[in-house]
């Protein structure tokens, strides 16, 4: 079974502006250490062209308690690494995880992009595909992602669009 995911998001900001924030070394870490609270996020490649930006974000996410039977396979830590692409042209960023455990068994893509408003306006849309192939619980732990990727997208949001705000982003 695949999980899919959509989540969309407004911002009082260009498509410009949200890329370059997105981008960002210090919003990047005053969201994912600072807000969310991540052990760790730590981009290990940044190779940027006019076209396009490829990025390699090792992460490990604050997890809450998980349950029984998902710990027993995953363990009490997890730690990924994100491959990203943002094609400029189409303002479009498309992802893969790639777990540090269990990398043939947890499948996670996904596509950001963006889309006008009009005049200093964004929609931010994720849509992503959660494959778990673990007999049992797969479908269980596909769930806990999606519900988990939703959660911080949406305070991410709330993050984004104050920082954007203070530091007067447009």
């Amino acid at each position: 079974m695949t999980e899919r995911i959509r989540i969309e998001h407004n911002f009082d900001v260009s498509e410009k502006g949200f890329w370059d924030t997105f981008l960002d070394a210090e919003y990047n870490r005053a969201m994912f250490r600072d807000s969310l609270k991540f052990p760790r996020w730590e981009t290990t490649t940044l190779d940027v062209s006019e076209e396009e930006v490829v990025r390699v974000v090792q992460v490990e996410p604050y997890v809450g308690e998980l349950p029984g039977p998902v710990k027993r396979v995953l363990g009490s830590r997890i730690s990924f690494r994100e491959e990203g692409r943002l094609d400029r042209a189409n303002n479009s960023y498309k992802l893969k995880i790639v777990p540090a455990q269990l990398a043939d068994k947890i499948l996670i893509s996904g596509e950001q992009f963006t889309e006008a408003l009009g005049e200093g306006r964004c929609k931010r849309v994720f849509v992503a595909e959660v494959k778990i192939k673990i007999f049992a619980i797969g479908s269980i732990i596909e769930k806990l992602i999606a519900k988990d990727m939703q959660k911080g997208y949406d305070v991410g949001a709330t993050f984004t669009r104050d920082y954007m705000h203070k530091r007067g982003i447009k």
